[in-house]
């Protein structure tokens, strides 16, 4: 982000958040999530999501947590947060 580089953010946050829903954080990792995709969004990006088999492994054993209302709306949230706040949540302990 310092350098410029914000289009680039969005993949190390699905990296924290496959991270996160591998600990079981499923909330931190929806928001992670969402912050991925709507940096990608305002950015203009088109969705792409890391395609590595670990990453399908782990969003696929947390797509039922993710549907539920708390984890949808942390979700939600995450994808409002700026640059300096998503990393700020991804780096947080």
């Amino acid at each position: 982000v310092a350098l410029g580089n914000r289009w680039g953010v969005p993949y190390p946050l699905e990296a924290f958040a496959a991270l996160a829903f591998a600990e079981k954080q499923f909330a931190r990792g929806a928001r992670l999530l969402g912050a991925a995709e709507g940096l990608r969004a305002r950015a203009g990006l088109a969705f792409q999501p890391a395609d590595h088999p670990t990453f399908r492994v782990i969003l696929a054993a947390a797509t039922e947590e993710l549907a539920q209302p708390d984890h949808a709306a942390a979700r939600k949230e995450g994808r409002e947060l700026s640059h300096e706040a998503a990393m700020a949540c991804a780096l947080e302990r």
